[in-house]
């Protein structure tokens, strides 16, 4: 990517699945970020594989549906941050209906309901992970740049809670008070449980750690820090250098506590998540078997698995099924159990007699899960997704055996170009 091209004239047009805008400019496609349809910008045109990409500079042609935003490093983290509450709902619910359309589901933009709460577009995430910066300045936590592998230094995310937010800056001053250079530092991943208790794990790219934890920090509950080798750009613990305090959370979920891990799977806004759970207990029925896949710690069995005959929970994390086993002998002791293993090595629990629930990654259900719905044929699928294109992809794979019972979009994500949603399907 060079960043050295000169600005190009654009004019947005509808915003993409992705987030950015549509445009062209000379005959040539663009993904325009920071603008929004029908604005006319200048931009900074760049190109990353085979896809053209430009990021607005200068707003030329302001739109009405334009708002101010609440942090100069939007684009690096919500970039829909510049959108009203107005646009941001009919362009997820628009995107949507597209892709359901698609998928041979006739449902219009205005029809489909979209659950927000408009009181809570910032501080709703309790779960943040910053990377690191490191100048002649100082230490700074950062985000990379959308689309480049430069990073921006920010001091904190205003997406995350408050709380969040006062125990990251506490590691932050414990590190800048030990005077070291940033690059041992490679990320903070925190956790909170929305009643004032953090937990957070530092992952560092030396294999040492002779600095404690932090004192005095409010709110922080346990600390660890893990080796992570810097060839690898993900967290992922090599080695634990340095434990201090739990690292175990307790949140409740329609009234019951819930416990997790800084990495575990954990929905990342409750209020909302609480309110998809209310929109699937009707269709979990007393006497069945209850099967959730790809299930986290627990929290959709416990939950609606207070009628069902028995409740099973798979994952293929160690920690969150570690988890799940805890949240079940508590709430559901006797009938329920916990397996570790991926979704499409343990299908025998799926049956036709089993109400099934399924909460896949981005990338949708694994076809050999979608092969083993269509022939064990469980009466119903609740099906809560984090990617509407791939849910509605999965969709139209088992439409020959299931009908849309109810489909309902749900903003987990404000100002972002994410889409929750939730599909309950029957047998047909």
């Amino acid at each position: 990517m060079r960043p050295d091209r000169p600005p190009i004239e654009l004019t947005a047009g509808e915003l993409t699945p992705k987030g950015p805008a549509a445009a062209e400019h000379a005959g040539r496609p663009y993904l325009l970020w920071g603008a929004l349809p029908g604005e006319r910008v200048l931009a900074r045109p760049y190109k990353k594989g085979r896809e053209w990409y430009a990021a607005a500079l200068e707003v030329l042609d302001r739109s009405p549906h334009r708002v101010e935003t609440a942090e100069p490093h939007h684009l690096c983290c919500s970039p829909w941050q510049i959108l009203s509450d107005e646009l941001a709902s009919l362009t997820k619910r628009r995107i949507a209906s597209a892709a359901y359309r698609a998928a041979g589901h006739p449902v219009s933009a205005d029809a489909l309901e979209l659950l927000s709460d408009p009181a809570r577009r910032y501080g709703y995430r309790n779960k943040m992970e910053y990377g690191f910066y490191a100048d002649e300045s100082g230490l700074f936590f950062s985000f990379f740049e959308r689309h480049w592998k430069r990073k921006c230094p920010i001091d904190v995310c205003r997406l995350a809670e408050a709380s969040l937010n006062t125990a990251a800056l506490g590691v932050l001053g414990h590190l800048r008070a030990a005077g070291r250079q940033g690059r041992p530092y490679k990320t903070l991943l925190l956790r909170h449980d929305g009643s004032g208790n953090t937990i957070a794990s530092l992952y560092v790219t030396d294999g040492e750690w002779s600095l404690g934890h932090p004192e005095g920090v409010t709110g922080l509950a346990g600390f660890q820090v893990h080796h992570s080798d810097r060839r690898t750009p993900a967290s992922v613990s090599h080695a634990e250098l340095y434990r201090w305090g739990t690292d175990t959370l307790e949140t409740p979920v329609l009234g019951r506590r819930l416990s997790y891990g800084v990495g575990s799977f954990f929905q990342i806004n409750v209020p909302l998540f609480e309110r998809a759970l209310e929109r699937m207990a009707p269709y979990v029925e007393t006497g069945r078997p209850l099967v959730d896949l790809y299930g986290g710690v627990g929290a959709i069995g416990v939950s609606l698995g207070q009628r069902a005959a028995s409740v099973t929970v798979v994952d293929s994390a160690a920690e969150a099924i570690e988890h799940a086993q805890r949240n079940l002998e508590r709430h559901l002791p006797g009938r329920s159990r916990a397996e570790l293993g991926s979704a499409e090595k343990l299908l025998d629990h799926v049956t036709g007699e089993a109400t099934l629930i399924v909460d896949p990654p981005r990338t949708g259900l694994h076809p050999e899960v979608v092969s083993r719905i269509l022939s064990a044929l469980p009466p119903r699928v609740i099906y809560l997704s984090c990617n509407v294109l791939t849910q509605a992809r999965d969709y139209a794979a088992l439409s020959s055996a299931y009908a849309v019972r109810e489909l309902v979009l749900l903003d987990f994500f404000p100002n972002t170009p994410h889409i929750e949603s939730l599909l309950i399907l029957e047998r047909r």
